[in-house]
């Protein structure tokens, strides 16, 4: 009746005083590794020099570094020099070990043609276009993470996206190196769902943010929860009246400014921020470089509005692993009903409470 819990192994240190330590970590902290940048960070240089209208242009640099899909966009790919972006559809060598790029178009993705000299840096330029937010997150925990195969249950996540996610779609061009796990935090705030490392089933689910698919569990006082381990906790801190969405920006080379995106908009709950309530606006600003239409924008604050207009409360409570097996049901990301006495009515009588497993 043992249970597995999968992990990676980080280091191992000892021994020391007859102990042996293992430092341990859960795949999908691999997103944070120092290799997991998208787009990849690259070795390259500008062979020839550059006005504003040549399209011959030649790169020192690895066909693998030239080759790599970053993005959906097929035999479209994107390299920046400057703040220059250049599509090309691919590569020659020439006689001296250098290469051409080949079906060259200056000046793309919103940037312009630009002057450069010989040995100017060369990188690559990552685009998604027209895809579901959970689709990028595959692509990048697939292709751009050092996160074992297998993992990520394809069929899972198909199945959960299309059911649930398939109306908002992504479009972003990232241009310079950035961490695959600050990608996947902004996609799951943008796009609706979360992800996480469920180390008992060994491997990383999907989950839109919807109702429970199947009636939840209950677990009570009387059964499975260990007598006073019950305990609710606030996080006032975490309470918004008002979300503000930027969105559709203006140049990829300036995301995180206001200034950049072309249109605002603020979702604002007005009883939340009444003297009745919390009598101040408290504001979440989204700038969300992964929304492109005006649809998504509002369904993104009205989502978030509903989700933290009230203040966030967490319910910690130990279960009884003889309680014929309830406590081996519940994982992270599900969703069950609770009746205790840590929470009760104005009668001093428990309330039936409903909770999602994030811990």
């Amino acid at each position: 009746q043992m249970q597995r819990r999968d992990y990676i192994v980080e280091s191992i240190s000892g021994p020391s005083g007859g102990k042996v330590s293992i430092k341990i970590t859960d795949p999908l902290r691999l997103a944070e590794a120092k290799e997991s940048k998208f787009p990849p960070e690259i070795s390259a240089q500008l062979v020839n020099d550059l006005d504003l209208t040549t399209t011959t242009v030649r790169v020192s640099a690895h066909a693998a570094d030239l080759d790599k899909a970053c993005g959906n966009t097929g035999a479209r790919k994107f390299i920046g020099i400057g703040s220059e972006i250049i599509q090309y559809a691919g590569h020659t060598l020439d006689g001296d070990g250098y290469r051409t790029l080949t079906g060259v178009v200056r000046g793309v993705l919103t940037s312009q043609p630009e002057e450069h000299k010989v040995e100017d840096t060369v990188s690559r330029v990552g685009r998604y276009e027209g895809i579901q937010h959970w689709a990028v997150a595959a692509d990048l925990i697939d292709n751009h993470t050092p996160i074992p195969t297998g993992y990520r249950n394809s069929a899972e996540w198909e199945e959960e996206g299309h059911n649930y996610m398939t109306t908002q779609k992504a479009a972003r061009t990232v241009v310079s190196p950035t961490a695959v796990g600050d990608l996947l935090g902004q996609l799951c705030q943008q796009g609706s769902f979360s992800i996480w490392w469920d180390e008992r089933q060994q491997k990383i689910p999907l989950l839109g943010n919807r109702p429970p698919s199947s009636t939840p569990i209950r677990i009570t006082d009387q059964a499975s929860i260990v007598q006073g381990s019950a305990s609710v906790s606030d996080d006032t801190a975490a309470q918004i009246s008002r979300v503000a969405v930027y969105f559709d920006s203006r140049s990829p080379f300036n995301q995180g400014k206001p200034e950049n995106y072309r249109v605002l908009r603020l979702n604002i709950d007005g009883y939340v921020e009444s003297e009745a309530a919390s009598g101040t606006p408290r504001t979440l600003t989204v700038y969300a470089d992964w929304v492109t239409r005006e649809t998504d924008a509002l369904h993104l604050a009205a989502r978030l509005l509903l989700r933290y207009r009230l203040i966030p409360q967490y319910l910690s409570l130990d279960m009884d692993a003889e309680d014929g097996g309830q406590r081996r049901t519940v994982n992270n990301g599900d969703t069950f009903d609770v009746t205790t006495g840590a929470l009760i009515d104005s009668e001093g009588n428990p309330l039936s409470t409903r909770w999602q497993a994030i811990a």
